[in-house]
């Protein structure tokens, strides 16, 4: 065996022996949340059977009574019984976490000896890479088709996520655009039926911060008709990005000139809320996708390993 053959297989166990701590580590984690859980609880019941205890110790003339009756030293032996047991479930997961931190802290000192095996691990697959790259095999080419998968599914990774993002704020935008019309309308019904002064004071303000967020919501949905062009080089969302761009125009065509009309209040908020499930919809789709990719990445990235482990 030759001396990179060598490293690399000492490289490969050392991250294997790494793995395996880490995941031993993981394990005892969450051991350690569960059995906190249960403490807590165990705490909670012993401190309501001290209580009962206690309550029953104290002198009263219901004590008396229950002494005269010849139940009270029963009952205060019983209450005295299931406070043992809750004191001793509780010490005994205390006694256990104690235990399981212990030995997460020698598996951390475990992995810490071990030094920066990650580190090593991928230099060695880096040399192996640049070797087979050199070297005239079927290895080479199927690798080679690998690395340009992977730089496609990588793009279209970035391309959904700011599209995802895109999404977001156009959806944050929206939902702002229908709060700010829902109390309108409902200020509107109310001055409608006579509200006054206040009422139409308040429907203005409403509508007023309708219109601001009008303009939010056509510059995020401009943003994501741009981000949704970039995905759709790599897939076909069937979304009709024509519509996401004209959506605010009803908005600028008269509406707010016009605000007094209870109609068109409502209309517009029907309007926005349509729009939301359409984006909405559409980040579903984008995040199943995006959850693809990442699969489709990962099972490139296994297939260079695995040939590289070859």
């Amino acid at each position: 065996m030759d001396c990179f053959s060598e490293r690399f297989q000492a490289a490969k166990k050392r991250k294997e022996i790494a793995d395996g701590i880490r995941a031993k580590i993981n394990q005892v984690d969450r051991q350690i949340d569960e059995l906190g859980v249960k403490i807590s609880e165990f705490k909670k019941s012993m401190d309501k059977e001290k209580g009962d205890v206690d309550r029953l110790n104290r002198f009263s003339l219901s004590r008396l009574w229950a002494s005269i009756r010849g139940n009270g030293v029963e009952k205060l032996k019983k209450e005295e019984q299931e406070y043992i047991e809750a004191k001793i479930r509780w010490e005994i997961a205390t006694r256990q976490l104690e235990q399981l931190n212990k030995e997460r802290e020698k598996l951390s000192l475990d992995l810490t000896a071990l030094g920066n095996v990650d580190t090593e691990y991928e230099q060695v697959l880096k040399e192996k890479e640049e070797i087979l790259k050199r070297e005239d095999s079927p290895q080479k080419k199927r690798f080679l088709e690998l690395i340009e998968k992977g730089e496609t599914l990588k793009n279209k990774e970035k391309e959904i996520k700011e599209a995802i993002n895109a999404g977001n704020r156009a959806a944050d935008a929206l939902r702002g655009l229908i709060d700010d019309l829902n109390t309108a309308e409902n200020w509107g019904i109310y001055d409608m039926l006579g509200g006054g002064l206040i009422a139409t004071a308040v429907k203005h303000s409403s509508i007023d911060k309708a219109e601001e967020q009008a303009y939010y919501a056509q510059n995020a949905l401009s943003s994501l008709k741009k981000e949704l062009a970039d995905v759709n080089r790599y897939m076909d969302l069937g979304v009709h990005l024509g519509g996401l761009a004209t959506f605010a125009d009803y908005f600028f065509d008269g509406f707010f000139v016009d605000w007094a009309i209870q109609t068109r209040i409502e209309d517009a908020h029907s309007r926005a809320a349509d729009q939301l499930g359409q984006v909405e919809n559409l980040i579903a789709k984008l995040e199943f996708e995006l959850n693809e990719t990442v699969k489709g990445l990962e099972r490139i990235e296994k297939e260079k390993k695995e040939i590289l482990e070859g």
